[in-house]
């Protein structure tokens, strides 16, 4: 059988196989061909309809063309963002500001339902009120910042995936405890064994303190604590809070 790269050069069957290649589609090794990705999808309505898996690198300076491109995506329902590694050495101690124009564009993803954030990141506004629902959201942080807690409350994430890296300031916001049916905790080795307790006994307080509000949405999230990031990680804890 042919490979859909040569099917595509098929006049006959061009239109239906083009749909099947943007379905699920990554852009992560250029600038010069995010933009020509980018320009192709804002000059063809159909091929913008197609995207339901985007995998995409933002690059400096081309957040507004990339949020551009988000906000023509009708049908797009799982994103993984990362970020341009040139920018500058990242780190969750160091996490790069999400531009107000990507954060506005997300917003307005009709029926985006997972999202994932494979760089630390933070947001700088507020993310706007739109009645957008997340199933899955992950993330890589050091902390969970007031805005990024308002964002998971928002949106009513259902399965969050935080990959922690270690602090000696640890800082996590409230929770979407109302919404949020399984936590998955990923720690890496390197951190030590006190560091996942640390968290662990964080997020075990906040339930403590929301245990009404918990009772009355009927929410009892299953935690799931491991070490390391590879999907291998050893499970150090299972629980339901």
């Amino acid at each position: 059988t042919r490979g859909l790269n040569e099917i595509l050069v098929s006049k006959r069957i061009y239109h239906v196989a083009r749909l099947a290649w943007l379905h699920s589609y990554k852009i992560s090794s250029s600038a010069c061909r995010g933009d020509k990705f980018v320009a192709g999808l804002l000059n063809d309505e159909t091929a913008c309809a197609a995207v339901h898996d985007l995998d995409f690198k933002v690059f400096s300076d081309h957040e507004h063309t990339t949020a551009a491109m988000l906000r023509r995506l009708p049908n797009l329902q799982y994103l993984r963002l990362s970020f341009d590694a040139k920018e500058q050495g990242r780190s969750a101690n160091n996490p790069l500001p999400c531009a107000d124009c990507l954060v506005e564009a997300l917003a307005q993803i009709p029926r985006l339902r997972r999202l994932d954030f494979l760089d630390p990141i933070s947001f700088q506004t507020d993310f706007p009120v739109y009645p957008l629902k997340l199933r899955h959201v992950k993330a890589l942080i050091q902390s969970i910042s007031p805005r990024f807690s308002a964002f998971l409350r928002q949106t009513a994430v259902e399965h969050l995936i935080l990959s922690v890296e270690y602090s000696q300031d640890l800082a996590l916001g409230d929770l979407p405890w109302a919404s949020l049916e399984r936590l998955a905790a990923h720690f890496d080795k390197a951190a030590g064994p006190s560091f996942p307790k640390k968290v662990l006994d964080l997020l075990e307080s906040q339930v403590s303190l929301l245990a009404p509000v918990m009772a009355k949405f009927g929410s009892r999230a299953r935690l799931l604590a491991y070490t390391e990031y590879a999907s291998s990680s050893a499970l150090i804890r299972t629980d339901y809070l």
